[in-house]
């Protein structure tokens, strides 16, 4: 009876340390677990952020891209604004993907997601604004081209050896100034047009276009010289070139006014809102995943100094327990069959 009573004590201490044992080895795998999760959660988190700032950059970029579009003075500036802001919404785009790929919330997802689409259609207006500033450098290139071509008809004119010979000179003479300054003035009216926008501008336009013809026609009627009939007559032809690519020059403008109202402008400040607080939640979410990262490496390192304290705890029973309860009546049992 004494030997079973041995054996049951060694296999009690024996089972004791062999559950404290795998005990510990659970609550290292389980707190392994937690803090690899929570570990994950702070790098998708930190992933967000970095994606959304870097998107944040690159809509900044397609902005002054489009920006730059809008004021440029030569073609090939315009040509170059459109391939940056293609170059730098594709970045954006993939940037708002690499964060979609890593949010863990529907609303956030559902802000990336409107965000991506608000700016893709900010940038397809962008390029149609960029094409539209080159085709009007290339239309007002070729209205100063017939303004020049003016300029060199109406001094031909002016200078002529047989203008003086005229009858009615200086009626002739009032009357060319006096288209000379209406070409002027509509070149100065669809300018204000382009900048201002002002509807006025085009009704100037359209109001001046038959004194400008008023003007050239009496001009020639006056003059009682073929040559200078002649000139006049080319003139007048110039004059028309003009109105067109004058009228051209306008039709441009509108156009960039529409793009600029209702394919860009309207976007951004939404997008800007929702980048705004996609940064932010980002953030927070970022804050709140490596807190909770170190809170669950903290709690796991309790757990295991927990398990540690009592293992050795039961280290030392188990010694003290095997020496009162197991080595010292296996000696009596030795002295008594002794």
């Amino acid at each position: 009876m004494k030997l079973n009573r041995i054996g049951y004590k060694l296999g009690l201490a024996g089972a004791i340390g062999a559950t404290l044992a795998v005990g510990m080895i659970v609550n290292q795998m389980m707190a392994e677990s937690a803090v690899s999760a929570a570990n994950q959660r702070a790098e998708r988190a930190r992933r967000v952020v970095e994606s959304v700032m870097s998107a944040s950059i690159n809509m900044q970029q397609t902005q002054l891209a489009g920006r730059s579009a809008r004021l440029a003075r030569v073609p090939a500036d315009a040509e170059k604004a459109a391939a940056e802001i293609q170059q730098f919404s594709t970045s954006m785009v993939t940037d708002i993907d690499g964060a979609l790929a890593n949010v863990s919330t529907a609303e956030n997802r559902n802000r990336l997601t409107r965000l991506k689409e608000l700016m893709k259609s900010y940038a397809a207006g962008a390029v149609e604004l960029a094409q539209a500033q080159q085709a009007l450098l290339l239309q007002i290139d070729k209205r100063g081209a017939v303004s020049a071509e003016w300029s060199k008809g109406l001094q031909a004119i002016l200078g002529s050896p047989t203008l003086p010979n005229l009858a009615f000179r200086e009626r002739v003479e009032r009357q060319l100034h006096a288209a000379d300054a209406k070409l002027n003035f509509m070149r100065s009216q669809a300018w204000r047009f382009g900048v201002t926008g002002d509807a006025g501008a085009i009704t100037q336009l359209k109001q001046t276009v038959p004194i400008l013809k008023s003007s050239l026609t009496d001009a020639r009627m006056l003059a009682d010289d073929r040559e200078i009939q002649a000139a006049i007559t080319r003139l007048n032809g110039i004059a028309s070139d003009f109105v067109v690519a004058n009228d051209e020059v306008v039709k441009i403008e509108g156009i960039k006014e529409a793009l600029l109202r209702d394919r860009t402008l309207v976007y951004l400040g939404e997008a800007s809102e929702l980048m705004t607080a996609s940064i932010q939640d980002a953030r927070a979410r970022n804050a709140s995943a490596r807190y909770d990262a170190d809170e669950v490496a903290a709690q796991a390192s309790r757990i295991t100094q927990i398990v540690g304290l009592a293992v050795l705890l039961s280290v030392i029973s188990s010694v003290v327990f095997s020496f009162l309860g197991i080595a010292r009546p296996l000696t009596r049992l030795n002295a008594a069959l002794g």
